[in-house]
């Protein structure tokens, strides 16, 4: 009798598919391209979050995408994708090129803020690059108007003669938040990636919700744009097609009478893990390769 020791290499792909399988908000780089609205604060006057994924399309200027103007205060919340980001008479400014935000690409950004701390964190990609700190027992006003895409002056309402301040760029998932998120909380957000839904776990603490802003009539260019961000429908079947082809590759290696173990594990753009064949990382648009090595003894 004569003892085989068998290797078997296998390698499982996975495409990740891209098209119109998600809508984002894109804006234009003109004094006249914003959203404009005057929404319900009162949840947030004495804490929030902010939290939204942001793609940087222009480079130069203050491209404000968030600005919160009360009737009495011209600057309540204003944040800016070249790393400012204000509240009240404090702002915080940290060097975007030292965080690796890339034009096109996209990046999660939260400010999150409470009454009591006197303090508003901000976070990019889950990590704290700063603190704003706010005046004691200053509470948020809560009638005022919000801007998209632009920011307000005090008396005309918008720049209108510069377009230094136009955001320019692309929103998607933009909520906020009748709580103070914990550092914990922030990095979960953004590990869970661009594709999950993590933000309706925290139910009624999202107060101003993604949906409800994406329905809000923009002025001048302000588009509803289909994305390469996948679906979280289409995640879960491309997910379930994998599994599927590695119990089919663990099939025929039963029926060759050998035993083993493999694992299959990828790297996608956006980072997301993914179990899909043992352990791996299925995220974003393109393709995620994963190899595994088999073994096992057969008798011949």
């Amino acid at each position: 009798m004569k003892v085989l020791s068998c290797t078997f290499i296998f390698v499982v792909t996975l495409a990740i598919s891209t098209g119109n399988t998600t809508q984002v908000l894109k804006f234009g780089t003109s004094v006249r391209d914003y959203i404009m609205f005057s929404p319900n604060m009162e949840a947030f006057t004495s804490q929030f979050s902010v939290c939204s994924w942001v793609k940087k399309l222009k480079t130069d200027g203050y491209p404000f995408w968030f600005h919160y103007k009360s009737t009495s205060i011209s600057n309540e919340i204003r944040i800016a994708d070249n790393g400012y980001s204000g509240m009240f008479s404090s702002y915080y400014l940290y060097k975007v090129d030292q965080l690796g935000i890339t034009p096109g690409t996209w990046y999660h950004y939260c400010m999150c803020w409470s009454v009591s701390s006197n303090t508003a964190d901000v976070y990019h990609n889950g990590i704290k690059v700063g603190s704003i700190t706010t005046p004691a027992e200053k509470r948020l006003e809560t009638v005022g108007t919000l801007a998209l895409g632009q920011i307000q002056t005090f008396v005309t309402n918008l720049y209108v003669d510069s377009n230094r301040y136009t955001f320019g760029g692309e929103l998607y998932k933009l909520n906020m938040f009748s709580k103070k998120f914990s550092a914990e909380e922030v990095r979960a957000m953004f590990q869970a990636g661009i594709c999950s839904d993590i933000e309706k776990t925290h139910g009624s603490y999202r107060q101003l919700t993604w949906e409800s802003i994406i329905q809000r009539r923009g002025i001048g260019n302000v588009q509803k744009v289909a994305s390469d961000i996948p679906s979280q429908e289409l995640l879960e079947i491309e997910i379930a097609e994998a599994r599927r082809e590695l119990r089919e590759t663990l099939t025929v290696l039963e029926k060759l009478n050998l035993t083993g173990t493999g694992t299959g594990t990828g790297i996608g753009k956006n980072g997301r893990d993914r179990d899909f064949a043992g352990t791996g990382t299925v995220a974003g648009t393109g393709t995620v390769t994963g190899t595994g090595i088999a073994t096992g003894t057969g008798t011949e």
